[in-house]
């Protein structure tokens, strides 16, 4: 039977660790625990579960304290989580299932990034669990990569339904800014040796977080000089490129870059709701509803299943799209995407009708120029939040 080691490395993880080890506890065999530096009680916690906790100087390098953790995994298979994640109970026979094999595999598992702050979840698939063997290492100072090593090492990467939440950018605007403030760093130390485009993309990532518009228009661009970059990758590159074009009223830029990236990848949800934006500017309605529809199918199928062979999906608050398609389709006066938004809405609404019925109510006042009570402008501002206005 093979044996499976968990590895992971840690610092001051007392909110969210006893979670993640709890999660796996019946799936691993040995449980390897490096941490940088903690001074809360991450270690009393790890201690609950017989781990094997080690110690490593922090030297701003992900991938030195993960190589570290490697080194330290005596398994057949070797797992690999963050602290904020935990292992879906329904994937843990699929793991188990998995490492009965004795191949050179990399797996792919689905990683869903929670959002409930900014309303914008992610599915990612990223290589999680490999065959453990001698010369295997992660590379990349942050958001480290294991593949191109086992790539080098004829390993063959295979897709997998296993499921693993991530519960690191469910953090407050503030919060999520200052870890992208301290990955931009060893982003650009890293990018000085390695022009990846996968590094240029995590940078751009890096500065759209921190507002920067112009930094992320230019490395979304270096990235897009790499001919292996992922076609989700490119794909919502070249979007956010034709957002920058929008946003500065380059509209014939910006629709060459959002028909390349639906070129590039069609079910990409990101690229459909921004070409919405970028044809109801350039005064074609009708295919405006159409990329919202389309927007909000796939957002509605990916949600549902939270499991499919992409390598990344970013996900919308389902009322955030429909009220998107509405408004434009009021304005285009398209009314097929008005009776379309409309009953979504309403189907989505069924769950309050009162609430529902105070919507409608302002919805009709506003369609009709109407001028709306003191009564209705209270409730319109109960419902604004950050992520809506």
């Amino acid at each position: 039977m093979s044996s499976i080691t968990l590895s992971m490395i840690v610092k001051n993880e007392e909110k969210h660790l006893f979670d993640c080890l709890k999660s796996v506890k019946d799936v691993v065999d040995e449980i390897i625990i490096v941490d940088t530096g903690s001074t809360d009680k991450t270690i009393e916690i790890a201690e609950q579960f017989g781990t094997k906790i080690f110690h490593f100087n922090w030297i701003n390098d992900f991938s030195a304290a993960r190589n570290f953790a490697l080194s330290k995994s005596t398994g057949d298979w070797i797992l690999y989580l963050d602290a904020d994640e935990t292992l879906d109970p329904g994937s843990k026979e699929k793991l188990k299932d998995i490492c009965k094999s004795n191949f050179n595999h990399g797996v792919r598992c689905k990683i869903y990034n929670l959002d409930d702050i900014n309303k914008k979840p992610k599915l990612q698939s990223y290589t999680r669990l490999f065959k453990n063997s001698p010369g295997i290492e992660f590379r990349g100072k942050a958001h480290e990569q294991i593949d191109a090593s086992l790539i080098e090492k004829n390993y063959k990467i295979i897709d997998s339904d296993i499921l693993i939440y991530h519960f690191g950018y469910n953090i407050p605007k503030k919060a999520l800014k200052e870890k992208a403030k301290r990955n931009l760093e060893l982003l650009l130390n890293d990018y000085e040796s390695n022009h990846s485009g996968y590094n240029a993309f995590q940078i751009a990532n890096s500065y759209n977080i921190l507002n920067d518009k112009q930094k992320t228009f230019d490395y979304f661009k270096l990235a897009l000089e790499d001919k292996n970059l992922p076609n989700e990758y490119r794909s919502l590159a070249l979007s956010s490129i034709a957002e920058y074009y929008l946003r500065i009223n380059n509209i014939n830029d910006a629709l060459i870059s959002i028909d390349k990236s639906l070129e590039v990848d069609p079910l990409n949800i990101v690229s459909n709701l921004t070409a919405s934006e970028i044809y109801f500017k350039a005064k074609k309605g009708s295919e405006a509803v159409s990329f919202c529809i389309n927007a909000f199918e796939e957002n509605k199928k990916g949600i549902t299943k939270k499991s499919n062979s992409r390598l990344l999906d970013i996900f919308y608050d389902e009322e955030m799209i429909l009220y998107h398609g509405l408004h434009i389709s009021y304005l285009s006066n398209e009314q097929t995407g008005i009776e379309y938004f409309f009953n979504k809405l309403e189907d989505l609404k069924t769950r309050d009708k009162l609430l529902w019925q105070k919507e409608l109510d302002i919805i009709q006042h506003l369609t009709s120029n109407s001028v709306l009570s003191f009564e209705q402008i209270n409730f319109i501002t109960d419902l604004i939040s950050d992520y809506n206005i």
